[in-house]
């Protein structure tokens, strides 16, 4: 039976990567969005908006199409599992199924005031998930490998990055790409390193600033691709190796053009290795034995910018716990970590966010402090990542001038069940660290954090309600949050001070499933 869904009725459309024929159709208009959804399969079907600095599905905000004339305003925190919000903010508007397609059609305010809701945002790149069933039915269940998460523009307006690095002829570019062969394992984090003086010429004699990296990913194997970290690197027999991040990429993250300001400075005299870490992700144990062939253009130029970019480690950059108090104890841990204003001696420009944990992590969050004319202490969270996920570790875009005598506290929160987790560097092990991208580069700003010019401030095991846990997202009060500010402007007042302890959502999970779209 032919569809009556009318995909001219909306201003905008994208097809998600990674999924058969996942569609988004969506029109803007006088505070509401209206939303169409469309996939390749039968039975129930989900969008989400993702936690914001992560984009995972811990943390989003959901609509799930289940059967009949029926959507559930759904939210899910820690633990990945959904739940109705008291408030059903999404209506119903159409839904059929066609020659195998399912199409849903939806309405919400962009603004609810609901604390189980996210803000729809019309500006600047938003974290999606989106999910659909994996048995054909509308049993809301565990949608296996039916799942993927991306960013959307919801003002219409296409990134154009990629074309503006393909396009300009005065830059050079490399590539480097894998060759792994895809593995009966469920996850595998592949490490492949780059001899940079045998792939750019004149590597040894010239200077060259790095402006920009694009995604390459096969086609035939992209669904197992879930993320690249790319690190420029010292050959492996200098005494004093050092590896710095300088792009991160996930689905749905757009190639990264740097600021007009800087570049990452090559030559022969620091780095001159290029490590390429891939995650891959083989859950549902298809394609096995197939060579992924993903990998990267990393576009570099002669004609050297202003300034040289440069990255800022905070928290615990060279995981110096791992030497005085290696072992993570059951629970919930707390540690800060200080910059303080005495390391912070000169102006700089803050482009850049990227924070980094293991498998334990549960929230990171860094406080940018400083001192106004009248001796008020300002505190600004920097991007704070609320549900951290291991698995979504994105770089998000800021734009802070770091002033003398600005600091910052790095807090990160683990969470361990059983306990005996390890500081280190394993992806088995743990680890607190943000990296800050800025400009102009200074040797001094490398490291800020604990046992580098900073400190560990705090150090204590959280009772399940301690405020330290608190995120308004998912309440259904307003609780107290000293560090980050509400989701919604006017859902919660300004100081935060309704509630004195967290009080998480006492919603009923509407049945027992377990349903993950990370």
């Amino acid at each position: 039976m032919p569809t009556t869904f009318d995909s001219s009725n909306y201003a905008h459309s994208l097809l998600i990567d990674n999924t058969p024929n996942y569609n988004l159709y969506w029109t803007v208009d006088s505070g509401t969005i209206r939303l169409a959804f469309s996939v390749e399969a039968t039975g129930w079907v989900g969008f989400g908006i993702a936690e914001p600095s992560s984009g995972s599905m811990k943390g989003s905000d959901l609509v799930v199409y289940t059967g009949e004339t029926a959507v559930s305003d759904m939210y899910v925190l820690h633990d990945n599992v959904p739940v109705h919000d008291i408030s059903q903010d999404w209506t119903f508007v159409n839904a059929e199924v066609s020659s195998g397609v399912t199409y849903v059609e939806v309405t919400r305010p962009l603004v609810t005031k609901d604390l189980q809701d996210r803000d729809i945002q019309t500006t600047g790149l938003s974290r999606i998930v989106v999910a659909w069933g994996a048995d054909g039915t509308y049993n809301l269940g565990y949608h296996g490998v039916n799942r993927q998460p991306f960013a959307v523009d919801f003002s219409g307006v296409s990134t154009s990055e990629r074309s503006q690095l393909r396009n300009d002829l005065s830059l050079l570019n490399v590539t480097f790409l894998n060759q792994f062969v895809i593995s009966a394992e469920h996850t595998v984090y592949e490490e492949v390193h780059f001899d940079l003086t045998e792939l750019i010429p004149n590597l040894n004699t010239t200077e060259f600033h790095i402006v920009g990296f694009e995604d390459i990913i096969s086609a035939r194997t992209r669904s197992h691709v879930h993320h690249f970290v790319v690190y420029l690197e010292t050959n492996e027999t200098n005494p004093y190796y050092e590896q710095q991040v300088v792009y991160l990429w996930a689905a749905g993250q757009p190639p990264v053009l740097l600021p007009q300001e800087c570049g990452f400075m090559l030559n022969n005299g620091k780095f001159t290795r290029l490590l390429l870490q891939t995650h891959y992700d083989n859950e549902a144990m298809t394609n096995i034995g197939l060579i992924d062939y993903s990998g990267i253009n990393m576009y570099y130029t002669t004609n050297l910018r202003q300034h040289d970019c440069g990255v800022m480690q905070l928290g615990d950059p060279v995981i110096f716990l791992s030497y005085i108090d290696p072992v993570l104890p059951a629970g919930y841990f707390l540690n800060t970590f200080g910059c303080p204003g005495y390391c912070i001696d000169h102006a700089v420009t803050v482009f850049s966010s990227a924070y980094h944990m293991h498998s334990t992590g549960y929230r990171m969050y860094t406080e940018h402090l400083r001192t106004d004319s009248e001796g008020k202490e300002i505190v600004t969270p920097i991007n704070p990542v609320n549900f951290f996920d291991a698995k979504h570790q994105l770089s998000t875009f800021l734009n802070l001038d770091l002033l003398p005598g600005d600091s910052f506290r790095t807090t990160c929160i683990h969470y361990n069940e059983h306990g005996g987790t390890r500081w280190g560097f394993a992806s088995s092990e743990e680890m607190c660290i943000h990296f800050l991208f800025y400009f102009p580069y200074t040797s001094d700003y490398n490291y800020c954090g604990f046992s580098l010019c900073g400190n560990r401030d705090v150090s204590k095991e959280l009772s399940a309600d301690a405020p330290e846990l608190c995120v308004n997202f998912g309440n259904t009060q307003c609780c107290e949050d000293p560090f980050v500010q509400p989701e919604s402007p006017g859902t919660c007042p300004n100081d935060l001070s309704v509630a004195s302890t967290i009080v998480f959502s006492t919603v009923t999970v509407m049945t027992i499933f377990f349903v993950s779209f990370t």
